[in-house]
């Protein structure tokens, strides 16, 4: 990983994804790169609040299909227009078979976490319910690929063209922790948590295959599973009933049930979490150096 260009960015082999614009060879390209990802990152971030909220009255059918599009188009455009390229982070060619095994491993992580929990006693679970999936899928999609684009695609991918891949995984994750410090029952511990583990997990995919779809999925998953498939709190937030429902269980204390911030702040999710991306990052390590 000495590697200090973005992936895939300005191979001779695609010539149409050399970086240019904004953030082309030259001068001051550290500041122009930090610059640009910076008010990339607040057009992204705008962009889907004012779409989330305007799709309000739309059936969740729609809202799971129009928001992630127009969060996509803009990044599209924007980089098109600003970097004079097209986005390779985005290939369609890898859309399927990434995106889908981001799905399966952002699931099963989660489940493998909330395993150890319940059969270490932090949590108990009630159900099955018959409540409907398909609000918590449409949050779960708009979610994952919303906070991927500003996370990974503007501010990981601008981080790593200025300062290399570590600097760009800590500050993506820094990023990406200090963003849900908005949340409800979200506090400095949480989001303290979130920079260790959520950023590493993320940002692990994306440096592993230099496109964002597996780092959406696993994103878009871990969320599903653990609001939906399990109803617990996701990341501070309270969710609608889902097909189970986790109880933490009060004595196990909340190093171990994460509290009200919810599975992802126990113990378990933080060490699971980081031996995960941990690996990860290894396996791209090995790749750029063999």
């Amino acid at each position: 990983m000495d590697d200090v260009r973005a992936p895939d960015a300005g191979r001779p082999r695609d010539e149409e994804n050399r970086y240019g614009g904004v953030v082309g060879p030259g001068r001051f390209l550290r500041t122009r790169a930090i610059a640009w990802g910076c008010v990339f990152a607040i057009v992204l971030y705008l962009a889907y609040m004012q779409a989330a909220r305007a799709s309000w009255t739309l059936p969740v059918a729609v809202q799971t299909v129009v928001v992630p599009a127009v969060l996509l188009a803009i990044y599209v455009v924007a980089v098109r227009a600003v970097e004079s390229r097209w986005p390779q982070e985005l290939t369609l060619a890898r859309l399927l078979p990434e995106l889908a095994a981001g799905l399966v491993f952002g699931a099963a992580l989660f489940a493998l976490v909330m395993f150890v929990l319940v059969a270490g006693g932090a949590y108990t679970l009630s159900g099955p319910t018959n409540a409907p999936p398909w609000e918590q899928v449409a949050i779960s999609i708009q979610s994952g690929v919303a906070e991927e684009l500003v996370c990974r695609g503007a501010i990981m991918r601008l981080l790593w063209l200025a300062f290399g891949p570590w600097w760009a995984v800590a500050g993506s994750s820094l990023l990406f922790g200090l963003l849900h410090l908005a949340n409800p029952n979200a506090d400095v511990v949480g989001a303290l948590i979130l920079i260790a583990e959520g950023g590493p997990l993320l940002a692990a995919p994306y440096v592993l295959t230099g496109r964002l779809w597996a780092s959406m999925g696993v994103h878009t998953a871990w969320n599903f599973a653990e609001g939906y498939i399990f109803g617990a709190n996701v990341s501070g937030w309270g969710t609608d009933p889902g097909l189970f429902q986790a109880h933490p269980v009060a004595e196990a204390g909340k190093f171990w049930t994460g509290g009200a911030f919810g599975p992802e702040g126990s113990w378990p999710a933080i060490l699971l979490c980081v031996l995960a991306a941990a690996g990860m990052l290894a396996i791209a390590r090995r790749r750029r150096v063999g």
